[in-house]
């Protein structure tokens, strides 16, 4: 990018990752952005180690480096565990639930339900 933010073309001679053991893991020669970002992409495995990642960017005289790190990410799991009573007698006015919703790695938020039942079941 120039001075105004504006893309520019740039001759970048060496793109390098490296994983956290410091090897070259994988490289990009003499790319040229043409008036446009450059984008570039590279798939880590599936078993890639934990850590920080370096990109190394040579590009003429100058040369750029940025740190990422990599890390492991679950999405978040939710359980619920509803509790109703096994029978409802027909003269009763009430049903009463218990409810058990967990959010992953804390505890039970539990709440109380009783709902009327109407009279036509």
């Amino acid at each position: 990018m120039d001075t105004k933010f504006r893309p520019a073309s740039q001759l970048y001679n060496i793109i390098k990752l490296e994983d956290p053991n410091n090897n070259r893991i994988g490289q990009w020669l003499n790319e040229t952005s043409n008036s446009k970002i450059l984008q570039l992409s590279h798939s880590l495995n599936s078993e890639a180690r934990e850590g920080s990642y370096r990109i190394t960017v040579l590009a003429g005289e100058d040369k750029i480096q940025h740190i990422f790190k990599m890390e492991k990410y679950l999405l978040p799991k939710f359980d619920e565990i509803i509790n109703v009573t096994e029978e409802v007698s027909v003269g009763q006015e009430g049903l009463e639930a218990k409810i058990c919703a967990k959010y992953t790695y804390t505890a039970c938020a539990r709440k109380r339900y009783s709902e009327g039942v109407p009279a036509s079941l």
